[in-house]
């Protein structure tokens, strides 16, 4: 039973004894009965989701190729971002004879970022649901393969509309880097190391910067050739496909409790249970995934149509303002990015102690791309709507209030988040019936 009315009538202890999406039993207590008789409670790990027997599960993967798809989907995530913002370090000087003539204005030169970030959450409307029917490999070669080619055309043209053209679909092909790029990786972790792998995915140490007067704006775009040209060929050779199809499972940790009192000493030990080979998505090797571009799921229609169920602001102006009186920063105006990168790091080094949940992927784990589909498209919107405006606002105001305007609906957004930390499991109880494995 779901449904916002029912899951705010629960009392506290029925909220506890729930188990809504979301929440796994990923430890279970069992005895163990030392050489001298004496009996002790050992802890054991669950693993979930359960992998199958099927090598070509993810789950099953050892731990160096899982890293090496991680490390790739953290560069795909990385040059995404580094690809649509690396062009802000360059404004100052695209708005001179030496990029256009006439010059554009800075105004019209934040259009650049902006048609850029929008599409990189729209274009998610259908690349996702094409990775659901073809599978996540093809999907990320081909939009690595068009941001190399989109990024050359970038860096050969010569008029601002070829170059926003190219911009947008530069924002069309790194779109998979933010919904894709996070389901890979919540496809080839188990929950309790979903979290740290999330972040890692998360934590950019690009930020866009770039000191475009050293050698050139062509070079701004040839660099995007280049990292992309490098990803392409690190993803075909180290990422294979990660979509399976698996069947629900449960384990018992009970039964398997007399397995564990002839162990000489305490330890945790993994409980797995392997599924039959019918419930697998075909019985191929990770060799053959490496080389098989083509994998058909079907139900186009309902594929396509499942994301619609589920319905960058100091890297445009910053360069501009600091390369500006009383700053002067010249071709160094780039350099304004690096406080991300220093973020980013001391991001991943706290959140790698601490952080253990990923709540869209565990809580609707078969729902987890089209709901970043959701995320993306409404954080594409507003990038577009802020970026889109804020070079000509800041032209006319300065920078102290359309900064301060951000700042409060930064903070007007954030509190958003107390509900779901106070009601969290409340909310996935009345949410329950939209998850396919608990309708």
């Amino acid at each position: 039973m779901s449904g916002f009315r029912y899951a705010f009538s629960l009392s506290a202890q029925e909220v506890k004894e729930a188990i809504p999406p979301g929440t796994v039993v990923l430890l279970s207590r069992g005895s163990h009965t030392a050489g001298n008789g004496e009996s002790t409670q050992e802890n054991e790990l669950i693993l979930v989701p359960q992998p199958s027997s099927n090598p070509a599960d993810p789950l099953n993967w050892p731990n160096w190729r899982k890293i090496a798809v991680l490390a790739c989907m953290s560069l795909y995530a990385a040059v995404g971002n580094f690809t649509s913002a690396s062009i802000a370090s360059a404004f100052p000087l695209y708005g001179t004879p030496l990029a256009f003539n006439p010059p554009v204005s800075i105004g019209k030169l934040s259009r650049l970022i902006a048609v850029n970030v929008f599409m990189m959450g729209a274009a998610n409307i259908w690349w996702v649901p094409l990775a659901n029917i073809f599978g996540r490999r093809p999907i990320v070669l081909g939009n690595l393969l068009l941001l190399v080619f989109c990024s050359m055309w970038a860096g050969l043209t010569e008029s601002f509309g070829s170059l926003l053209a190219a911009r947008t679909l530069m924002g069309v092909a790194a779109a998979p880097s933010d919904t894709i790029a996070p389901n890979v990786v919540g496809e080839i972790f188990f929950a309790h190391q979903r979290g740290r792998a999330m972040f890692v995915l998360a934590s950019d140490p690009s930020s866009g910067v770039f000191r475009a007067g050293n050698l050139g704006l062509a070079w701004i775009h040839w660099i995007n050739v280049l990292v992309s040209g490098i990803l392409f060929i690190a993803c075909a050779m180290l990422m294979p496909e990660t979509l399976f199809i698996r069947t629900s499972t449960s384990s018992n940790p009970d039964e398997d409790s007399n397995k564990m009192e002839a162990k000489p000493d305490v330890q945790i030990v993994e409980n797995t249970v392997s599924s039959s080979p019918s419930d697998n998505f075909g019985q191929h090797s990770i060799s053959v995934s490496l080389w098989n571009l083509h994998i058909y799921q079907g139900s186009i229609l309902e594929k396509i149509a499942a994301p619609w169920k589920t319905l960058f602001t100091i890297t445009t102006v910053g360069p501009t303002l600091v390369a500006a009186p009383p700053y002067l920063w010249g071709n160094n105006s780039g350099l304004i990015m690096t406080g991300g990168i220093v973020g980013a790091i001391l991001g991943l080094i706290v959140t790698n102690i601490s952080a253990d949940r990923v709540m869209l992927i565990d809580a609707y784990g078969p729902l987890a791309a089209d709901c970043f589909v959701a995320v993306t498209c409404m954080r594409a919107i507003i990038s577009f709507s802020w970026t889109f405006f804020a070079g000509e606002w800041v032209s006319k105001d300065g920078p102290a209030i359309p900064f301060g305007v951000f700042g409060a609906l930064m903070g007007i957004f954030s509190l958003l988040t107390v509900p779901v930390w106070l009601w969290g499991k409340r909310i996935r109880i009345a949410t329950a019936k939209w998850v396919p494995s608990f309708s």
